[in-house]
């Protein structure tokens, strides 16, 4: 905080932001929006190194400000690479209503795995939508092991 305004710092680039409570991303129409983006590390969710489950859906919950596009992607190999699991346009809700939307991987066996949600405004001058929590649901392998005899060939 300095002045009465608060500002943060990209060391990447240099760039210097100033937090402004009306104006997102640059503030100014037909700029680019700023995309909120966080990813998870690995979950391993099934117990010892070695177990495995099934990761059956990804839940996102938040509060509407603006229309955004939520984009959440998995990874099944320590974040080297990436699977879009879709895209949903939050929209039509009144300022402040909650919203969830769920998201179901095409992979779901694994040991573990790591998610990656973006979210993206619509309109470049707005902060899109607040998210608020996110949930996994997964399944723990079940039943006995089998025994290397009673493996298939």
């Amino acid at each position: 905080e300095h002045g009465g305004g608060f500002f943060s710092a990209e060391a990447t680039t240099g760039v210097v932001w100033q937090h402004s409570p009306t104006a997102y991303g640059d503030g100014a129409a037909g700029a680019t929006a700023v995309a909120l983006r966080f990813q998870t590390g690995d979950v391993q969710a099934f117990g010892q190194i070695g177990s495995w489950g099934r990761f059956a859906a990804f839940e996102l919950e938040g509060v509407f400000q603006a229309a955004a596009a939520l984009l959440v992607e998995t990874s099944y190999d320590q974040g080297l690479s990436w699977v879009a699991l879709g895209t949903h346009q939050v929209t039509g809700l009144a300022v402040g209503e909650v919203f969830q939307r769920q998201f179901y991987p095409a992979r779901q066996r694994g040991g573990k795995f790591r998610v990656r949600v973006t979210m993206t405004p619509t309109v470049t001058t707005t902060e899109g939508c607040r998210l608020t929590g996110f949930t996994f649901y997964h399944t723990i392998r079940s039943g006995p092991s089998r025994l290397s005899s009673g493996k298939r060939l």
